[in-house]
């Protein structure tokens, strides 16, 4: 169990480390992008996938190197560097809202066929908890989903959002 502790805190150690770093060693290179004369159907908020990028990076590699054996945290960094990619795809190119729903849609679906799933609950004001079932597959995707937006609304707050992130 202390292996185990001492590798939760490597990965946390890690995952803050990156997350603040990110900004500092892109984050220049990206604002420089940004002032370029951007191409035809490229938005110029190139600065924004910092902020992607960071946060990919700082939940990704920590888990990969501390716990890459795990097929559930496979599972976790796969469907983070999706994320990642498909918010980076985003930024340049501004895809339609239905576009980035059925995204998301799919992304949390490959999560939960990869093992990512909510199987059981405790109700409020009680302390038994219950079993999903056949609710457990739409369960998890509305709960991958919900996490996903909530990274989306941090965005807003900048530099708090990597950091929220990596904690």
């Amino acid at each position: 169990d202390d292996r185990h502790g001492r590798a939760s805190r490597l990965t946390a150690a890690l995952a803050l480390l990156i997350s603040f770093l990110t900004p500092y060693v892109i984050g220049p290179r990206l604002r420089r992008l940004a002032r370029e004369e951007p191409e035809p159907g490229i938005r110029p908020r190139r600065q924004w996938a910092v902020s992607g990028l960071s946060i990919m990076l700082s939940f990704a590699l920590p888990a990969l190197l501390v716990g890459g054996g795990s097929p559930e945290v496979r599972a976790c960094v796969t469907i983070a560097v999706l994320a990642g990619i498909a918010g980076l795809v985003n930024d340049a190119f501004a895809l339609p809202k239905i576009a980035l729903l059925a995204i998301a849609f799919g992304i949390a679906a490959a999560g939960v066929s990869m093992g990512i799933a909510v199987t059981e609950v405790k109700p409020p004001f009680t302390s038994e908890m219950v079993r999903l079932g056949g609710w457990s597959y739409p369960a998890s995707m509305l709960w991958l989903m919900a996490v996903a937006y909530s990274v989306i609304m941090l965005r807003r707050l900048p530099r708090l959002t990597a950091g929220s992130v990596a904690m």
